[in-house]
């Protein structure tokens, strides 16, 4: 996982991690977070919990000039409420398409009351980075380390 994110959350202390979440530079277009990344993921997810939480959604990778649909589910400990969000995630890392698939840990955070901001980085077994930014709607907070599974949809699994 990228070093110099963590580091730059205060070596993971939440009120930092949700100071940096709320600040009006957290979030940037596309282009301005991507800038040399393999891919872009573009996502909704929708997350309940009551300490521990839990998420569902899909999106869809755009590599090189295809796009491939994803499904994500997942779920981590101190969230606290209900919200869906809307997120894009650059892509690192990435040598073989189907790398992508697997299993996330992250760590992350974000705040609403009715609208909000959330960032979070995910690393999967095969070294894949995901570095997520978005807008979340509804009443929620996390600070939360979190692990997440990304699955190509049905019938779009590529062999490359």
């Amino acid at each position: 996982m990228n070093s110099s994110f963590v580091g730059a959350l205060c070596s993971g202390s939440i009120v930092c991690l949700l100071l940096a979440v709320l600040s009006p530079s957290a979030l940037a277009s596309t282009q301005e977070l991507c800038p040399t990344t393999n891919g872009v993921l573009d996502f909704t997810w929708e997350e309940t919990g009551v300490v521990v939480g839990y998420a569902v959604g899909h999106g869809i990778l755009t590599y090189e000039t295809r796009q491939y649909p994803v499904d994500i589910r997942g779920g981590g400990i101190l969230t606290f409420g209900h919200a869906v969000m809307k997120a894009t995630a650059c892509v690192e890392n990435l040598e073989r398409l189907r790398e992508l698939a697997g299993t996330y840990w992250s760590v992350g955070g974000g705040a609403s009351v009715d609208n909000g901001s959330f960032i979070a980085d995910m690393e999967n077994e095969r070294g894949i980075d995901l570095h997520v930014r978005g807008h979340m709607k509804g009443p929620m907070i996390s600070g939360q380390i979190a692990r997440f599974s990304v699955r190509f949809g049905p019938g779009t699994i590529p062999d490359f």
